[in-house]
């Protein structure tokens, strides 16, 4: 099968959440742009996204400074959609149960701090404090306030359309 040619400026290859809102973005900047994709919209990784936008889990340095400035944009970007991709303002954090279970969290959540991340550090009583139903024996935690929640196939196809 010969190749199809595309009179197109850029041509973005990949209709998941990566792909769409980079040609999403490309359109927007005013650039000509056509979206290919072999399938549907949101069927290759995309389909098995868990729909978490959190700093907790990257590494301190470029990976959160970027994954931060991503996060940030969300809202104006949900906006500009104008339709309801059930984005949840959730919040997450992450739990140690144990002393040494805490060590290594308490480091890492430090280090993601000084990279810029808006996450604080809680000991067993703030825990609690935040979620009443915790378990009694959990050593300590991180929590991210602006952490999210995004349906991937719903925002795929929102900013795909868009």
């Amino acid at each position: 099968m010969k190749p199809r040619e595309l009179d197109t400026e850029i041509a973005v290859i990949g209709g998941g959440v990566i792909g769409s809102t980079t040609a999403y973005y490309l359109a927007k900047a005013g650039h000509d742009v056509t979206l290919v994709e072999c399938r549907d919209i949101a069927t290759g990784p995309t389909n098995a996204n868990s729909g978490v936008i959190s700093l907790l889990t990257k590494s301190p340095g470029d990976p959160l400074r970027l994954a931060k400035k991503s996060r940030d944009a969300f809202p104006a970007l949900i906006a500009d959609l104008d339709c309801d991709v059930d984005h949840n303002l959730i919040g997450m954090t992450v739990l140690a149960e144990t002393e040494p279970y805490w060590e290594p969290l308490r480091e890492t959540s430090l280090a993601q701090q000084a990279s810029g991340a808006d996450i604080v550090l809680l000991d067993n009583r703030q825990l609690r404090e935040l979620e009443p139903a915790l378990a009694p024996h959990v050593y300590g935690g991180v929590y991210a306030q602006g952490d999210s929640y995004v349906n991937p196939m719903l925002f795929t196809f929102a900013v795909a359309r868009a």
